[in-house]
């Protein structure tokens, strides 16, 4: 990234990486169609359930307690 890159674009840019990855890792596995769940430590963070979302077309779910799964 340019030099003076703010660090909010850094940051979705970081998000949106890791998205791409689940989504390549995830390609392996017979998802079905419905909703994706997402547990463990980023479950907690609205804008990774964004891109994974967008990431994969769908509905991604979560719980307040999912950070423990996982």
């Amino acid at each position: 990234m340019p030099r003076g890159t703010p660090r909010e674009d850094i940051a979705w840019g970081v998000v949106d990486s890791i998205a791409q990855k689940v989504k390549a890792q995830a390609g392996k596995l017979r998802l079905g169609s419905g909703p994706l769940c997402l547990t463990g430590g980023l479950c907690g963070f609205p804008f990774v359930l964004e891109r994974l979302e967008r990431a994969f077309g769908r509905e991604v779910r979560t719980d307040p307690r999912a950070r423990f799964a996982g």
